[in-house]
């Protein structure tokens, strides 16, 4: 099978999956891990054509939100696969139907089972711990973030705001806490959330608990456990090693 990647979650996945030998192409952003770095680039992920997509000849072509222009023409021996779960069941099921179709069943099923084990971990080691009231965000994402980025505050022990970032709402929910998923911890992204108009008001900017998380740790990947294991160490002090 030969696989284009438009999505780095998507081709993290392949590769934590041992087929990363399937890739034949990757976008620019596609650069995790350094294996992938390796794969022929296609370019800009916001800026591929279906043109492009047919001169790598794939079977197989991995898209996520943003990419719905890439449409096998009816002529195309290539199929799509979207990669945009909403949750972590959603991620799972993912990794299995993956898993299926480029014959790494048993890596998917130990794939998804580390994770499952993972967050179970975090979640037993932040019990003990009073719920923190969260407001999450991801930057350049005004719709918020995916659900299994709240279902990972809550396995944390911190209670999810799931309203819209208005004032009022937010207000009514007084945030302690204030996350914000950016490339690269971009710590200027605070400047920006503190100038919202009314935002001066919530409990989280008052306190300074602001903090700005590198958002590649909460992608629908194995990475996922890196960002539990920090959520963990954010929102509680919880130093936690090992997979």
């Amino acid at each position: 099978m030969r696989i284009l990647s438009l999505c780095p979650a998507a081709t993290e996945l392949v590769c934590s999956l041992g087929a990363s030998h399937l890739l034949v192409g990757r976008t620019d952003a596609c650069d995790y891990p350094d294996a992938a770095r390796s794969i022929p680039s296609i370019g800009k992920p916001d800026e591929v054509t279906v043109e492009q997509v047919a001169i790598f000849e794939p079977d197989l072509v991995l898209v996520c939100a943003g990419q719905e222009r890439i449409v096998p023409p009816p002529d195309a021996r290539w199929s799509v696969l979207r990669v945009e779960p909403e949750t972590l069941e959603d991620m799972y099921a993912l990794i299995t139907s993956l898993g299926a179709m480029l014959s790494k069943q048993v890596e998917a099923d130990m794939l998804a089972h580390d994770i499952r084990s993972a967050l179970e971990r975090v979640h037993e080691a932040c019990a003990r711990f009073r719920t923190t009231r969260v407001y999450s965000e991801r930057a350049g994402h005004p719709s918020g973030v995916p659900t299994f980025v709240r279902e990972m505050i809550a396995v944390a022990g911190g209670d999810a705001y799931t309203g819209m970032p208005e004032i009022e709402p937010l207000l009514a929910f007084n945030p302690q806490m204030i996350l914000a998923l950016a490339p690269c911890e971009d710590e200027h992204y605070i400047e920006l959330v503190v100038s919202r108009e009314g935002w001066g008001a919530l409990q989280a900017v008052r306190t300074e608990r602001l903090f700005v998380l590198d958002e590649r740790l909460f992608r629908p990947t194995a990475r996922l456990t890196q960002g539990a294991k920090l959520l963990a160490k954010v929102l509680h002090g919880v130093m936690m090693n090992g997979p």
